[in-house]
C-alpha cells in the first residue's frame, strides 16, 4: 500500500506539469501572436527604403516628378545688335549686388535702379530680375544664357531659364533625406498600431501634415517662378529689342 506522503508528492508533481503545460500553451498562443505581429512587420520593412522595395521605387517617382516641375527650361532671344552693343546695354541695366548694398553706396547715388541682377561676361550671362533677386524668395528664375553672333550683325542668346543650380540642389536634398524620414516615420508608426498601441497614430500621421505643409510652399514657389519667367524675358528683350523668346513650357 502506497504511503500518504508519496500520494501527495505524486498529486503536486501532476498538478505542476498541469499548470506548466497551461502556461506554454498559453505562451504558445502569444508566440503565435507575436509570429504573427512580426509578419506584418516584414511585410511594412519590405517596402521601405532600407529594403529597396516598392517604399523606395515610390519616393524616388514622386521624388523626379516633383523635382521636374522646378527644371530649368531651354530658352533662345535674338537681339538685332552685335555682340558688343548687348553687352554694353546689359552691363548699363545691371548690378551685381542686391537692393540695400546697392541704396547704401556712395557710387550709385543719383543713379537709376538697376533692372537685372547678376553677372554680364563676354560669352555668357548669367541674370535675374533685380527687384526679384534681391529679396528674400528663392524661387527667383535666372537666364544663364551664351551669346552666338550670326554673322550679320545680330546676336543669339542661347542658354536655360530656371531656379539656381544651389536652390535645385537644395530641393533635391529635402525630397530625398525628408522623403526618408517621413517614409520611416510613418512605417515606424504602423508597426506600432500593428501591435495595439494607439500611440502610433501621431507617428504615422505626422509626415502627411508635414508632407503637406512642404507641398504648400513648394507650390506657391511654384507659382511665382511661373509668373517671374515671363516677366524676366520681357525685361531682358526691352534692353536687347530681342524680336522673339522661345522657351519650354512647364509640361513640354
Amino acid at each position: 500500500m502506497e504511503r500518504p506522503e508519496r500520494a501527495i508528492a505524486r498529486t503536486n508533481d501532476v498538478d505542476a506539469r498541469t499548470r506548466t503545460g497551461a502556461r506554454w500553451a498559453g505562451t504558445g498562443k502569444g508566440a503565435c501572436g507575436t509570429c504573427a505581429g512580426e509578419r506584418l512587420n516584414e511585410r511594412i520593412y519590405a517596402v521601405t527604403p532600407d529594403r529597396g522595395g516598392l517604399g523606395m521605387q515610390t519616393r524616388a517617382v514622386i521624388e523626379r516628378r516633383w523635382l521636374a516641375l522646378f527644371r530649368s527650361r531651354p530658352v533662345s532671344l535674338s537681339s538685332p545688335y552685335p555682340v558688343e552693343e548687348c553687352l554694353r546695354r546689359l552691363s548699363t541695366v545691371s548690378a551685381q549686388r542686391g537692393a540695400t548694398p546697392w541704396y547704401l553706396s556712395s557710387r550709385t547715388v543719383g543713379c537709376p535702379e538697376p533692372r537685372l541682377r547678376g553677372d554680364v561676361e563676354p560669352s555668357r550671362i548669367f541674370v535675374a530680375e533685380w527687384k526679384a533677386a534681391s529679396g528674400r524668395n528663392s524661387f527667383v528664375p535666372w537666364l544663364d544664357a551664351r551669346l552666338e553672333p550670326d554673322g550679320e550683325g545680330r546676336t543669339t542668346f542661347r542658354g536655360q531659364i530656371g531656379l539656381r543650380p544651389e536652390v535645385v540642389t537644395v530641393l533635391a536634398l529635402i525630397a530625398g533625406v525628408g522623403g526618408l524620414i517621413c517614409m520611416a516615420m510613418v512605417v515606424s508608426g504602423i508597426a506600432v498600431l500593428a501591435h495595439g498601441h494607439l500611440s502610433g497614430l501621431p507617428l504615422a500621421l505626422w509626415p502627411f501634415a508635414m508632407a503637406a505643409f512642404i507641398a504648400g510652399i513648394n507650390f506657391a514657389g511654384l507659382r511665382s517662378l511661373e509668373r517671374d519667367i515671363p516677366k524676366l524675358i520681357r525685361e531682358v528683350n526691352a534692353v536687347l529689342d530681342s524680336t522673339n523668346a522661345d522657351f519650354a513650357s512647364p509640361t513640354a
